[in-house]
């Protein structure tokens, strides 16, 4: 099992960039297991953390807080059932220590990638937010991202500052995926879905 994790401080674009992604990952299978969400695209072997039904805050951030370890237990049998998915999740719930923790005792292998702005990016992008979020949330938000950079040590820094910037990051994203896809491409896997007690809702 593979995991791309994506993360950065509020407003800085990690769910704009999802969902111009998304629609290149082909139809997905809706699945609940206890705790966890997420879809699954047979296609491209991509299994997708969270909701994204056009809410403000899409993602793995309309999860539970205290999801990663069943989100872990759930990888853990998907591996078994579909070796070669991929994971990827962007949002706070999956940037955290206790989830890195859990796949590193479970061998997967992982790549953090970090979503930045400039200053003036995030003051712009955080006075729209502040529509929905307190300035406390927000300023808590960039100090512990702050700490886990240091923390983690992302593999990958991707700037988000302009338009150009976001089409680049999809482009770089997109590009991991279908390597990734291309390298673990088996038309009999691609028909299966994980049967360890989820619930298959199938999207179109």
């Amino acid at each position: 099992m593979n995991l791309v994790l994506i993360g950065g401080e509020s407003a800085v674009g990690k769910t704009t960039i999802m969902r111009k992604i998304i629609p290149h990952l082909g139809n997905g299978t809706f699945i609940k297991y206890k705790l966890f969400r997420g879809t699954y695209y047979p296609l491209t072997r991509v299994l997708l953390a969270g909701i994204y039904d056009g809410d403000l805050f899409d993602g793995s951030d309309r999860l539970s807080r205290i999801c990663q370890m069943d989100t872990c237990d759930f990888l853990s049998k998907l591996d078994k059932d579909l070796p070669g998915t991929l994971f990827l999740a962007e949002g706070d719930n999956y940037f955290r220590k206790d989830f890195i923790t859990g796949i590193q005792r479970a061998g997967f292998q992982y790549c953090y990638a970090f979503i930045t702005q400039n200053e003036v990016t995030r003051e712009k992008r955080q006075i729209e937010r502040l529509r929905h979020q307190t300035a406390k949330t927000l300023k808590a938000r960039v100090t512990k991202y702050n700490r886990l950079i240091k923390e983690l040590n992302p593999n990958i820094i991707l700037n988000n500052d302009t338009t150009f910037d976001l089409h680049r990051n999809v482009s770089f994203i997109r590009d991991m995926i279908e390597s990734h896809s291309k390298m673990k491409s088996d038309s009999a896997l691609q028909s299966q879905l994980p049967t360890h007690d989820v619930t298959h809702t199938v999207l179109e």
